[in-house]
């Protein structure tokens, strides 16, 4: 229940990402939660990614890797990971 809470606040805050100063950050801030929250969801992790390539880049390149790869093992298949490798 809690991710799914997460991910509608990571939702809504990059929404307004664009309009609100620091809603990035907040959004940002909810996605390293929800992965922390649900380590196995996929989804997150590669939502997580996309922080890597904003010109904040919030996320490390180390970070960036680190989740590439987790993502990865849990699912060869998913082509984001792939990208970050």
């Amino acid at each position: 229940m809690k991710t799914r809470l997460e991910k509608l606040i990571i939702s809504l805050n990059f929404t307004e990402a664009t309009d609100l100063v620091g809603s990035l950050n907040k959004a940002f801030y909810h996605a390293r939660k929800a992965v922390e929250l649900d380590e196995e969801d996929i989804e997150l992790k590669e939502y997580l990614l996309f922080f890597y390539e904003k010109p904040d880049k919030l996320l490390s390149n180390q970070e960036a890797k680190t989740l590439a790869e987790e993502i990865i093992n849990l699912n060869p298949k998913r082509e984001v990971g792939k990208q970050y490798i």
